[in-house]
């Protein structure tokens, strides 16, 4: 490794104010211990609030850091030291400065098989800046980090960045920065803006509230600041799955901060952002109804490679079959539906294309509740005395507008003897209906189809532990999954500690434990040949990766995949084409009016052409007569020198007499 490509690991901890319990210098010390033999790492500088405030730049801003780390300067210390560590490197060198926040770093992961040269590459790229954005932040359409909510309208203002007001707003738990001239410029602008206290302190919210801004929320200034001036210069940042530079995804595109339509569309009322900042704990605190709130560590390897088996499909005894719509709406089971006496579907909205299909294919009847929906909303008519249809919620609840699934299957099929499917694509009520349902009821479904959300979460050891891994647990215990599709209505997530993709959101099949007995089994394909191109038409489509399949992927599933992958680039030529055919006529006209308006522009600069020849005619006589007049003028001046040179003359005065006789005797003077 070239040494000069080593770079030089800066980390702060500041405890005064007791900010996650205390423990900023134990991070910072576990984190020095921990990376100090990283081989992209030369070496580490550690600060702590002793060397802040030992310093002449916290005696001249001490006011600013009276309020405390929330209300004051919070981060505002992050330029000084990155300020201080560039004047004394060499030009050139890179330095990392990282936060030393405890929720952040995993302490069970080798950091140091990590290499960070694919980010240094693009940090060159960058300009020599490079900071992470957390994809939930592009993702969530309803998360309030833009800079119209969280960075002071003053800042806006002095900057002159009104256009980057609905751009997401960067993390800077990390940055990466080349010591060069323009990154140390951009420091020291860093640095003069973040003492401001209109910019970050709660004077900056009490300035908004007075212009009326119910857009803005809280400062934010360390990262308002800084990633506005990277903004004003042209930079970007790179896609983070987590707060520390290890999880940066050197290979995704650079991001502009751009929000995508969705969100835009979602963030069209400034009452949505504040309730998106209002409701925040609630969020985090709970997953789909269930309460998280006990904990937000990071989930454990083996937790989550639980969470990943429960998933991983295993052959089928059937061969499957697609039931349903080929679109959004149809799922694969197992061949397995002779004797299936009815299927319980929740959450049906207004389709039943599944149900119909069973109920005329297969004699299947169904029942379907959804409070959402109602019987004019369907889009086919119940099937008589095969369909049954309650406007009610699958939920727990115990309200007169929820059943439970218990109550909901003795309702219309009493009889334990009889076997029943169960498809649910409910938004997460999946978790708390299915952990409460009991085992007598589970037991009676032989095919169960569900589509289980929120997946992303599973980071969070609360989401993982308390909900997912019961949840699979509890099907695990009468059934195993023999089918699962990636919905590519999500993002998906990379788990560096696994090296597993995972989607937001799949699409399961599972089939009951004793329906294994006997028989061959089919092998797990996926994609299945039978399985939906896709469920969002102007999404790209999302492959479950190799450790789902247990295997790398056959011919015929690459080929499967590579099909979908051109069919999605040629739904991209064909809608590029047809934006292209709809604004040829306006394009034609344009061209018609701009060829008239070039028509015009030649006659007048004909006309032009022929005023100047006038003027260039009217130039040239001009000159002509200015000539004579000055010839005249020298001839006028020689007459005018010899008529004084002749009465000064001694002839002249000596004639003088004879001319004044000559001039009383009437004769004309000479």
């Amino acid at each position: 490794m070239n040494p000069s490509e080593r770079l030089h690991l800066l980390t702060y901890a500041d405890d005064r104010f007791s900010r996650k319990e205390g423990r900023y210098r134990l991070t910072q010390e576990r984190l020095t211990s921990k990376l100090a033999t990283h081989p992209d790492i030369a070496d580490i500088f550690s600060f702590t609030d002793e060397d802040l405030v030992a310093s002449e730049w916290y005696a001249k801003n001490e006011k600013l850091f009276g309020s405390g780390c929330t209300l004051g300067a919070g981060n505002a210390q992050k330029a000084y030291f990155v300020d201080k560590v560039l004047s004394t490197l060499a030009e050139g060198q890179l330095v990392l400065y990282h936060d030393c926040s405890p929720e952040i770093w995993d302490f069970s992961r080798d950091y140091s098989r990590i290499s960070l040269q694919p980010l240094i590459r693009t940090c060159d790229q960058n300009g020599g800046v490079l900071v992470g954005n957390m994809s939930s932040l592009r993702t969530q359409a309803r998360f309030p980090h833009l800079h119209r909510s969280m960075s002071a309208p003053g800042l806006i203002e002095a900057l002159d960045a009104e256009e980057f007001l609905d751009r997401w707003q960067w993390c800077a738990s990390w940055i990466l920065l080349r010591n060069t001239e323009p990154v140390r410029q951009l420091v020291k602008a860093w640095l003069s803006l973040v003492v401001v206290p209109e910019f970050r302190t709660l004077q900056a919210k009490r300035d908004a509230e007075r212009q009326g801004n119910k857009h803005f929320i809280a400062p934010r200034g360390d990262q308002s600041i800084l990633t506005l001036l990277m903004l004003k210069r042209g930079m970007k940042a790179v896609e983070c799955f987590d707060k520390n530079i290890f999880s940066a995804d050197a290979s995704a595109p650079l991001d502009d901060g751009i929000l995508t339509q969705e969100c835009r569309d979602a963030l069209k009322e400034p009452s949505e952002i504040l309730r998106a900042w209002e409701n925040r704990d609630a969020r985090q605190k709970t997953f789909f109804g269930i309460d998280v709130s006990e904990t937000a560590e990071p989930s454990q390897c083996d937790d989550l490679l639980r969470l990943l088996e429960a998933m991983r499909p295993k052959p089928s005894p059937a061969p499957l079959v697609r039931i349903g719509p080929d679109g959004d709406g149809g799922y694969l089971v197992p061949d397995d539906l002779k004797n299936v006496a009815a299927c319980f579907s929740p959450g049906v909205a207004d389709c039943k294309d599944f149900e119909d299909q069973l109920a005329l294919e297969h004699g299947i009847a169904s029942h379907l509740c959804d409070r959402s929906s109602d019987l004019d909303k369907l889009r086919t008519p119940l099937v008589q005395g095969l369909q049954t249809f309650e406007r009610l919620w699958l939920d727990v609840s115990g309200t007169e507008e929820s059943v439970s699934l218990d109550d909901w299957v003795e309702r219309h099929s009493s009889d334990p003897r009889e076997d029943l499917i169960l498809q649910m694509d409910i938004e997460g009520a999946e978790y708390r209906n299915i952990l409460q349902t009991s085992d007598d009821t589970l037991k009676r479904f032989r095919i169960i189809v569900v589509e289980v959300h929120g997946l992303l979460r599973c980071k969070n050891s609360g989401v993982l532990t308390k909900v997912l891994l019961p949840f699979f647990s509890r099907l695990g215990k009468h059934f195993t999954c023999v089918h699962a599709h990636a919905n590519n209505v999500s993002e998906s997530m990379h788990i560096f500690s696994l090296d597993v993709t995972l989607p937001d959101l799949i699409e399961l099949t599972f089939l009951r434990n004793d329906r294994f007995e006997g028989g061959a089994l089919h092998d797990v394909e996926l994609p299945h040949p039978h399985d939906i191109r896709f469920n969002v038409q102007h999404r790209p489509p999302v492959f479950l990766d190799n450790f789902f399949r247990g295997r790398p992927p056959s011919p015929k599933e690459m080929r499967r995949m590579t099909e979908d992958f051109c069919s999605w680039g040629n739904r991209l030529k064909r809608s590029a084409d047809k934006t292209i055919a709809a604004e040829n006529p306006r394009i034609g006209s344009l061209e018609t009016a701009m060829a008239a308006k070039n028509a015009k522009i030649e006659a007048l600069e004909a006309t032009m052409a022929a005023k100047n020849a006038r003027i260039q005619t009217l130039e040239a006589n001009m000159a002509a007569k200015n000539a004579k007049i000055e010839k005249l003028r020298s001839e006028n001046k020689r007459l005018a020198d010899a008529r004084q040179r002749l009465t000064r003359s001694l002839s002249w005065r000596l004639t003088a007499p004879m001319r004044r006789i000559r001039s009383i005797f009437g004769r004309p003077r000479p």
